[in-house]
């Protein structure tokens, strides 16, 4: 054991100085405290000593500080061996439990499960039991047979990307705060080219060619141009008789904002609705698809309406430079385009096919808004006669013919019928004999 030693002070051969003797870690040590007086080498011992102590002291701590953290490292490390595992198996159903998840609708949240069921079978095949052996290899590899051999399009390939990411980041705290493999996914670019609207041909032969359930949804569609999901568990309680409207909260925002669409029930759509008795509507108004809808998120149901397409004549699907699989250019999600397209052809503003079409912004509707060659041939010739060039001054008439047919193009077909039955009065007839023409009613 070495040795302490408070210090001690003393005068060497009778010598008039006194000098120090202390230890340090057992090693004598001698020295001269330069000073000749009693209580001056005193307070020199103290100084010397007290110093000493204090860097003894200072040792010690610092040496029961790394015992604690050696002790805290070797707990922790213990506490993370015997913490439970979440398997794949058991990861979805704590991510419902998480209290950190985004509240999600609930089509959504089927859809999220589907993007981790399909993963989980994979990655459990490549001898992963918890997800936290989960690795950023493990992320691209998936991603890559996704793409290659699953084939997915750029929008599904994008949405597993989203739901993967999201349930690897809401679990990360119940898992230790491991790193999220899918972090650094990337996403594909987005197919430019959206669904095409109808013609009328076309919308005529898919309508009145259907024959039952698949009759109706087409008609929720072209009249009140509803996602499939919303057209397909559409309640008979959403229906208002009396008002004559539809009220429905679309099921794509209705986590978000809870606010429903009005529209009001086209007299085609409302016809074919009264075919069922008053006593039967209840619950759902297409049990058959909405059955089928709650299973598989409308699977069955879009390949029953593109095989109702391709008995009437129409492609469906469209062949693209750069892609692998040919693009989808017409189903069910086209009737919706069509109904946005129709509304605003029949001068219906843009914010009320907005507010019926439940769009969000100004910038989507842009996306289901077609144009077709015949409108955009009226609108040139609405166009005013400018002949500059040729030095000639525009006519009166021609200008006045221009506006009329401008209004013609644009006016709803109920107003067109009340200018014509007012110039069909005599007195509209013979000018001659009126005093003033009548006002056109707005």
């Amino acid at each position: 054991m070495a040795r302490k030693s408070r210090g001690t002070i003393y005068r060497q051969n009778n010598g008039k100085m006194y000098w120090l003797l202390y230890y340090v870690n057992g090693q004598r040590i001698r020295r001269s405290l330069g000073t000749a007086d009693r209580r001056e080498a005193e307070a020199k011992r103290q100084e010397i000593i007290g110093k000493l102590q204090t860097v003894d002291l200072r040792q010690k701590l610092l040496a029961v500080a790394q015992d604690v953290q050696q002790i805290d490292a070797e707990l922790a490390k213990e506490a993370e061996a015997s913490r439970p595992r979440i398997t794949f198996a058991e990861a979805w159903p704590a991510y419902l439990r998480a209290t950190r998840r985004p509240q999600s609708g609930e089509h959504t949240l089927a859809d999220y499960e589907r993007h981790w069921t399909r993963f989980s079978g994979w990655i459990t095949q490549r001898g992963r039991a918890a997800i936290e052996e989960t690795t950023e290899d493990d992320a691209d590899a998936y991603m890559e047979y996704c793409r290659d051999t699953l084939k997915l399009g750029p929008n599904r390939y994008n949405k597993t990307v989203q739901a993967l990411k999201l349930v690897f980041r809401v679990l990360s705290p119940a898992c230790g705060g491991m790193a999220n493999p899918f972090q650094n996914a990337t996403k594909q670019p987005l197919d430019p080219h959206p669904h095409r609207n109808l013609s009328d041909a076309e919308l005529r032969s898919v309508c009145t060619t259907a024959e039952g359930e698949l009759r109706t949804l087409l008609a929720l569609g072209v009249y009140c141009g509803f996602r499939m999901a919303d057209a397909c568990l559409l309640q008979w309680n959403e229906v208002d008789f009396d008002r004559n409207l539809v009220l429905r909260v679309p099921s794509k925002t209705r986590s978000r904002k809870n606010k429903p669409v009005v529209i009001p029930i086209h007299p085609a759509l409302r016809t074919i609705l009264e075919e069922t008795p008053a006593e039967m509507r209840k619950g759902d108004i297409l049990p058959g698809f909405a059955e089928q809808y709650r299973k598989d998120a409308g699977k069955k149901t879009s390949q029953a309406v593109t095989e109702h397409f391709h008995r009437c004549g129409l492609v469906t699907q469209e062949k693209r430079e750069g892609r692998r699989r040919a693009a989808v250019t017409v189903s069910f999600h086209s009737l919706r385009h069509t109904f946005v397209s129709m509304c605003a052809r029949a001068g219906v503003s843009l914010p009320v096919v907005r507010e019926m079409a439940g769009h969000h912004s100004e910038a989507i509707q842009r996306v289901y808004l077609h144009v077709s060659e015949p409108e955009c041939r009226a609108a040139i010739n609405a166009l005013p006669s400018l002949e500059c060039a040729s030095g000639s001054s525009p006519q009166p008439e021609d200008e006045l013919r221009v506006r009329v047919r401008k209004l013609v193009d644009d006016a709803p077909a109920v107003k067109l019928l009340a200018v014509l039955s007012l110039l069909e009065r005599p007195e509209i007839a013979a000018p001659d004999q009126a005093e003033a023409p009548p006002a056109v009613p707005a």
